[in-house]
């Protein structure tokens, strides 16, 4: 077999429809979520089992991501009429400068209630 004919072939295959996949694999039972450790506008270092038994909102976003920039208002203020025992926004910001770029970001166009 040639190589074009294997590649023909492949590219065949990933063209399948997307109504033909599915859209991702359902499961039984819910399966553990890996979560990396992070730290909070307070510096304590977290992980989503932190948020145990609660319905959490996670976005992960950066300050140099414009979608970014417009979704903040709205997830800020879902957290204020929200936010609570039972649900929780949790922006995680992917940042690597620290949390000196995520606050002059928040304060530069409003954030109050998302930590």
């Amino acid at each position: 077999m040639r190589r074009r004919d294997l590649l023909a072939g492949a590219l065949a295959f990933a063209a399948t429809p997307a109504v033909a996949r599915p859209l991702m694999p359902l499961h039984e039972t819910p399966r553990e979520m890996l979560s990396p450790p992070f730290v909070d506008g307070d510096g304590r270092d977290l992980t989503l089992a932190d948020f145990h038994g609660r319905v959490v909102l996670l976005n992960i976003w950066a300050t140099w991501c414009a979608p970014c920039r417009e979704e903040m208002p709205t997830l800020d203020r879902l957290q204020a009429q929200l936010g609570g025992d039972d649900f929780h926004v949790l922006p995680l910001s992917i940042d690597r400068a620290g949390l000196g770029p995520v606050r002059r970001f928040y304060d530069e166009i409003g954030i109050r209630h998302l930590d």
